[in-house]
């Protein structure tokens, strides 16, 4: 299992600048030598357009 923090961005959507910062995880599983992504998840845990 791989754990990563990811923040996406876009330049423009809806009229603003967008982000979604987020924990992203990765099942993996060797076959033949080679690493494969056999499950993955994504939390959001804060977004440019969360309520304050």
């Amino acid at each position: 299992m791989a754990i990563t923090e990811i923040i996406y961005r876009e330049p423009l959507r809806d009229g603003a600048p967008y982000f979604n910062r987020m924990i992203v995880s990765y099942d993996l599983k060797k076959i033949d030598d080679k690493w494969y992504i056999i499950k993955d998840h994504a939390s959001s845990i804060e977004k440019s357009t969360d309520t304050k």
